[in-house]
């Protein structure tokens, strides 16, 4: 049984379409991320299934109950057991962390003494404890992120709807995040879809949801998207205070040798897909000057590198 559906939602900006007959279904427990470079649609559904926009095309349905339809939003049904992050911040600045959590708590229903409760225990577990009744507007762009996630789960949601949440968040924030959510996945049955960038984070995912050119094109977890990408990838870094006409000789030197593979240069350095990385490394360095090479190793296929294959773009 699925916990949310998506069935041929399309949506439209004037004459531009920039969801085309997307469905889907996310079932309870299920965390699944959503992958798309900018224009692929990915906020308009992420702004869909949060009651932001009206469904143009197609229906919604949440614990197997209709939500949503053509003309209307998501109803109060979805959106009351539901916590939404935000790309973009969404709390009042000129109120307190405690006055904002507060402040949602009411809206979800909470009394003041569950509110009290649960203000107190996690704002200490998100190390937010000491700045608790400091205005908003002071805090660093990773103490607001940290209070937008504090407060998606303050109501205990049975669905989580996130874009970027760990934007912002520094390592130690960003795998504590990540524990909260599967400890509370693992207790309660958590679900949550959540729209990222972040390799790191669409790693934690089950499954992977990609968009492109406003159509979903692949649904399959991490591990199965980069058994669709074969071979090693050799990096190669040339001595980084080599001119950018010295570098491009050295390219082309590798090109003029190795005719039958494919040599990147991205962002300075060289990328070879190849069956044996560790075969070529030699032969790809004996062939430049000694000081030309800074590094070089290699690495197995990344989920950049299968969406790459997948779209033809880059994440």
């Amino acid at each position: 049984m699925a916990q949310l559906e998506v069935k041929d939602a399309s949506y439209s900006y004037v004459n531009l379409s920039v969801l085309n007959q997307v469905s889907f279904a996310v079932s309870p427990g299920e965390i699944v991320g959503l992958l798309g470079v900018n224009g692929a649609g990915k906020s308009t559904l992420f702004k869909l299934i949060s009651g932001l926009y009206f469904l143009q095309k197609g229906s919604i349905f949440f614990d197997k109950n209709l939500v949503a339809s053509a003309g209307f939003c998501v109803s109060s049904l979805m959106r009351s057991r539901m916590g939404v992050v935000f790309q973009e911040c969404s709390i009042d600045a000129k109120l307190s962390a405690k006055a904002n959590l507060r402040l949602s708590g009411l809206l979800y229903g909470l009394t003041a003494a569950q509110i009290a409760l649960k203000i107190e225990s996690e704002l200490l577990e998100f190390g937010l404890s000491t700045v608790a009744n400091q205005p908003v507007k002071t805090f660093s762009g990773g103490m607001k992120r940290k209070l937008e996630l504090l407060r998606a789960l303050l109501h205990n949601p049975s669905f989580l709807l996130m874009d970027e949440p760990s934007s912002g968040l520094d390592q130690e924030s960003f795998h504590r995040f990540w524990e909260k959510i599967h400890t509370r996945r693992c207790a309660h049955g958590l679900t949550a879809l959540i729209a990222t960038h972040r390799v790191e984070e669409a790693e934690k995912c089950d499954r992977l949801l990609i968009l492109h050119g406003g159509q979903l094109i692949s649904s399959k977890s991490p591990a199965e998207l980069k058994n669709c990408v074969q071979g090693d990838r050799v990096c190669l870094s040339f001595l980084k205070t080599a001119s950018g006409a010295q570098k491009l000789i050295w390219l082309n030197t590798l090109r003029d040798h190795f005719t039958d593979l494919n040599i990147e240069f991205i962002n300075d350095d060289v990328s070879v897909v190849t069956a044996l990385g560790h075969q070529l490394v030699p032969r790809l360095v004996e062939i430049l000057p000694p000081a030309a090479v800074e590094s070089v190793y290699v690495r197995r296929p990344t989920l950049a590198d299968a969406f790459l294959k997948v779209t033809g773009a880059r994440l």
